[in-house]
């Protein structure tokens, strides 16, 4: 029973390891396309169950499925998902993950409205960026920055901060430059800055792919403003063309140019949409203008009064600027941090001085002490010294007194050297003889094997000149037809009997055993062998193919074979071989 309570606990450490590594896999799989397909990496990350995993797993989880479900324009008002990321990267030493949980912390408070909140993260992410120096997320932090601005109407601050991700997304890709274009355009129109605002929306819709409503919105709005009135009516066709539903701006400015159709568009805006206090304002002031020309003076006025209304309401909340007292805490925040930093800097100083005092203090007392060791030392050796000096003595005494021996015992080894030397020279004379007689010998030797040796090349001479005949063709140059019979009789015996290889064998072993040494060090096959053989004697390419019964085509292929591995042994006997091959 407990074994079988083993191997089922065994059964699940498995299954749950199996599991661990495929959700770890599916992660990675899923942080790699991100950029590139966000909407698959979205379709990864919602077939994994995050209530299940716990720890990095489920705070990655969190975080990249937070990543997704923004890049795919799915806005995320609840921040339930990204705190678990939160939660646990912000003691982690993972910066690059704590700064992806800080930026879309700050997206899904923008997304709720809490700007305050939304820009004390983003700040945080972008710090974080900053020490990583990470291109890419500091310009889509910085953009993030400048929205959170514009919809507290800090437009000035806006500007600013889509200025710096404009820098950052032409140096990463031109083509990311285009949300930039249009929010600093979109700034720029708030600022009254008409013309700026024109020249950056123009470049926003040069890089998008197809009509933008924000773009043509900023675009007509600029022409509006600026009274050309029939450029503004020309992207008002192309607005509703397309099919796009204009905002109440572009209703208020399309009713002040034709205050004729107006009552209608504007009485179909507000109902078709819930009108915010900005759009309020601009609809309110739309339909004053309308009603004075069209003389409607006391709808005019009632109107008039609730545009007042809206509009107080909305500069009390243009002027509050809530962000400035959570930009000042930020800036606040990094003083302090420097502040901590330059002290701990200071601190640590002091420590080492600390440090390096008590290390010059051990240095001397250690100096000392070595010295003191030192004087130790030397009385000791001096003391050594005058002991070996008295053995010295007694010793140089002893020898003295061992002379006069030594000096008879030397007489009598002078008189045995006589008598060696006589014997000496009476056999150096008998061993001068027998010296001569073997030098003789062995000179007539070293001849026969000059001889013999020169005898075998010059039968490989004979091969080669008898091989040449009976490849030439049968003319009145060449001997009677008995002969080249038994020409071609000897090459045929010749390529089928290889008893002159054998022989070759022997004769090397006994009179060039150095080549025969050489050679067998190459390490060659039996076919190689025999063709480094029949080179080394001299032999042309066509007679050696006699000999080994190939075509002339096959010994080039091995000859081929042979100079490659020859080339790679690199020895002498290899540089020997080869030099037959340029002959």
């Amino acid at each position: 029973m407990r074994r079988l309570g083993y191997i089922l606990a065994a059964m699940v450490l498995f299954m749950v390891g199996c599991t661990d590594s495929r959700v770890s896999e599916e992660l990675i799989m899923a942080e790699t396309i991100m950029e590139e397909r966000p909407d698959s990496a979205l379709a990864i990350l919602r077939e994994i169950d995050g209530s299940a995993l716990s720890g990095e797993p489920q705070a990655r989880h969190a975080l990249l499925l937070s990543q997704a479900l923004d890049k795919n324009y799915i806005d995320q008002t609840n921040d339930s998902l990204i705190s678990i990321a939160l939660n646990y990267y912000t003691t982690s030493s993972d910066e690059y993950h704590k700064m992806l949980a800080f930026h879309y912390m700050g997206v899904v408070k923008f997304n709720a409205g809490d700007y305050e909140e939304a820009l004390n993260y983003a700040l945080k992410a972008y710090e974080l960026a900053r020490g990583l120096n990470d291109q890419l997320n500091l310009c889509r932090i910085a953009s993030v920055i400048g929205c959170i601005h514009r919809a507290s109407f800090n437009y000035q601050t806006a500007y600013e901060w889509h200025m710096r991700s404009l820098a950052l997304a032409k140096a990463l890709n031109p083509q990311w430059a285009l949300n930039s274009y249009y929010h600093i355009a979109e700034n720029f129109l708030f600022l009254e800055r008409y013309k700026e605002s024109l020249a950056y929306a123009d470049s926003s819709a040069m890089l998008s792919s197809m009509p933008d409503l924000a773009i043509l919105e900023v675009q007509y709005l600029c022409n509006h403003f600026l009274r050309n009135n029939s450029t503004a009516d020309s992207i008002y066709s192309v607005i509703i063309a397309n099919g796009f539903q204009p905002s109440s701006e572009v209703i208020a400015g399309q009713a002040l140019i034709h205050p004729d159709s107006a009552l209608e568009m504007l009485d179909k805006y507000v109902e078709a949409d819930s009108v915010d206090i900005t759009s309020k304002a601009d609809i309110e002031m739309a339909y004053v203008m309308t009603y004075l020309r069209n003389g409607d003076s006391e709808r005019a006025y009632r109107m008039l009064s609730q545009h007042f209304t809206s509009n107080n309401a909305l500069l009390s909340i243009m002027g509050k600027n809530p962000l400035e007292k959570v930009q000042q805490a930020h800036s606040q925040q990094l003083i302090n941090e420097e502040r901590a930093r330059t002290e701990a800097a200071r601190h640590f100083s002091v420590i080492l001085c600390v440090i390096i005092g008590l290390l010059i203090i051990i240095a001397v007392l250690l100096i000392l002490v070595f010295q003191s060791r030192q004087k130790i030392r030397q009385a000791q050796r001096e003391s050594d010294l005058m002991r070996l000096n008295s053995k010295l003595k007694m010793i140089t005494s002893k020898l003295t007194d061992s002379e006069s021996e030594l000096s008879d015992k030397q007489t009598r080894i002078s008189a045995l050297e006589e008598q060696i030397n006589a014997l000496n020279a009476s056999r150096t004379d008998q061993a001068s003889v027998a010296a001569e007689s073997v030098d003789s010998l062995t000179e007539e030797l070293d001849s026969l094997k000059r001889d013999t040796y020169d005898l075998l090349v010059s039968q490989f001479s004979l091969i080669n000149a008898v091989g040449s005949i009976k490849l030439k063709p049968r003319t009145a140059e060449l001997p009677e037809e008995g002969a080249v019979d038994r020409i071609n009789s000897e090459i045929d015996s010749l390529s089928k009997d290889k008893t002159i290889l054998r022989n070759i064998d022997s004769i090397l072993t006994i009179y060039n055993p150095e080549l025969k040494q050489n050679l067998a060090s190459l390490s060659l096959l039996p076919t190689e062998y025999e063709l480094a053989v029949y080179i080394l004697f001299g032999l042309s390419t066509q007679v050696i193919a006699l000999l080994m019964n190939k075509t002339e085509r096959a010994v080039y292929n091995l000859k081929s074979r042979l100079k490659k591995k020859l080339e790679e042994n690199n020895t002498e006997i290899s540089a020997e071989i080869l030099g037959y091959f340029t002959r």
